[in-house]
């Protein structure tokens, strides 16, 4: 080898190792800018989170609030429920009570009704058996609306 050959190769090697620097060296400020991309994607992830944890407890106070005005709605529709159920006891009790009391007047004017034509019949001056087949009144019953209305009229 000559001496001309070892500058040029040292030089070649310069040049080499030069270029392998700046190789390295693009490669580190690739490497570098990833490294703050996947640092920032991070970081924006973090504060993702961190939103979603807040929405998280944001909804879960107003499913508890939620919540809470069912039950307060559940336990007053229950009351309401219970006072309903008793006033319709209380109506089905007087509809009753009434039902009886209106059959008991039917009852008591069929009856009436019989009196009162027994009591025509008297007064015009039918005898005892007309008055009990018509009016289907006990014969004793007959024989005193005929002895009192029959003597008003005489």
């Amino acid at each position: 080898m000559s001496l001309l050959s070892l500058p040029i190769i040292a030089l070649i090697a310069f040049i080499i190792s030069l270029l392998c620097s700046v190789i390295l060296f693009v490669l580190l400020a690739r490497h570098r800018t990833k490294l703050a991309v996947y640092a920032s994607q991070s970081q924006i992830q973090e504060i993702l989170v961190s939103d979603l944890k807040s929405s998280i407890d944001s909804l879960n106070v107003t499913v508890s609030n939620l919540s809470e005005q069912q039950d307060k709605a559940l336990t007053e529709n229950t009351l309401v429920s219970k006072q309903l159920e008793h006033r319709i006891k209380l109506l089905q009790t007087q509809n009753s009570s009434q039902e009886d009391i209106i059959a008991q007047l039917q009852t008591d004017q069929g009856n009436d009704k019989f009196y009162s034509r027994a009591i025509k019949l008297a007064k015009r001056g039918a005898d005892i058996d007309e008055i009990v087949i018509e009016c289907e009144l006990p014969y004793a019953e007959v024989e005193m609306l005929i002895s009192v209305y029959q003597n008003q009229n005489k």
